[in-house]
């Protein structure tokens, strides 16, 4: 009687074990998950700032201007796409790191 208790209440722990890692790589998966969606969610507020920007500078500025002030508008959006594809933390480095700031550290010679 004894040894069936045993292997019952192992095979519960078993269960349990396999049950708990399998909810640990779900709440991995959705961990990832989010931060990929955090990222885009970013990113698109940053170009709807920058159409908001667009709109402000449009506004003050006379209105034989307005093409110019949306052009360079446009242009800055699109280098910063272009530089981000190129080096994608390229801004952080520039703060953060001492160095070179394109290509990270700069190295002892």
């Amino acid at each position: 009687m004894v040894v069936s208790l045993d292997m019952a209440a192992l095979s519960v722990e078993r269960q349990a074990t396999s049950a708990l890692d399998e909810l640990t790589e779900q709440v991995a998966r959705n961990a990832a998950s989010l931060d990929v969606m955090f990222i885009l969610v970013s990113g698109y507020l940053v170009f709807l700032m920058q159409t908001g920007f667009a709109m402000l500078t449009a506004g003050s500025v006379r209105s034989k201007n307005t093409k110019n002030v949306l052009l360079k508008n446009v242009l800055d959006a699109c280098v910063g796409a272009i530089a981000y594809y190129v080096r994608p933390n390229m801004s952080l480095k520039c703060v953060c790191v001492h160095g070179s700031w394109l290509w990270g550290p700069s190295r002892a010679r």
